[in-house]
């Protein structure tokens, strides 16, 4: 995941910035999905089974999925 979005994460301030406006709630929606899919990496499950998991999780598509986590990685 993007380290500067980690550390906010991490700090409590990623959340008080998106409430206060300053992230879209598309930074929090895509930090979400990468952690999903970073879950099913650790899970054993190779790249491309791990992309349709998260894809079916959260009814997107493949491609989408991919964009993302090419984003915050």
């Amino acid at each position: 995941m993007n380290q500067t979005i980690k550390e906010l994460n991490d700090s409590g301030q990623l959340m008080q910035l998106v409430k206060d406006g300053f992230i879209s709630y598309k930074i929090m929606r895509d930090k979400d999905i990468y952690l999903t899919y970073d879950v099913h990496r650790k899970m054993g499950k190779n790249y491309s089974q791990s992309i349709k998991d998260t894809a079916d999780q959260f009814d997107l598509s493949d491609r989408q999925i991919k964009n993302i986590v090419k984003r915050m990685s």
